[in-house]
């Protein structure tokens, strides 16, 4: 089959990386994966794949040229078309919408990830702009 693919993993450093998804669930206070701690570190559309046992194989055994990120781990996400899959310590956990906090750029509704420049806290990478958190919104 053919979707659009999406990966998304936690930086160095971030102190719920790593972490099983029951466990990310229970120590986060308002019981929400928070969306804006992520980077993306692979987009492809159409990407064509049989299951997501291919997709975890591809991204730890051989990684394509434009993956930028590390070998698939617990922690990371990986969207399949509208679907969200976190990596756990043993295979994948679907995801819905009430377990993923996300913030949205109010200027052109895109998801936006935390900043890598420190003076800002966010980043829409649709505007191409850093943002300052009252320019994002959280859409429940």
């Amino acid at each position: 089959m053919k979707k659009d693919l999406k990966i998304y993993q936690l930086p160095a450093g971030c102190k719920t990386k790593f972490r099983s998804f029951k466990k990310t669930i229970s120590e986060s206070k308002d019981k929400m994966i928070d969306f804006s701690d992520y980077n993306i570190v692979y987009e492809k559309s159409d990407y064509c794949f049989n299951s997501l046992d291919d997709i975890y194989t591809k991204f730890n055994v051989n990684h394509p040229s434009d993956f930028k990120g590390h070998s698939l781990s617990i922690s990371d996400i990986v969207q399949i078309g509208d679907e969200w899959h976190f990596v756990d310590s043993i295979g994948f956990n679907k995801l819905d919408e009430s377990h993923i906090k996300k913030m949205f750029c109010t200027r052109c509704s895109s998801i936006v990830f935390k900043s890598e420049n420190q003076a800002y806290s966010f980043q829409c990478l649709t505007c191409d702009e850093d943002l300052y958190s009252l320019e994002v919104k959280e859409k429940i």
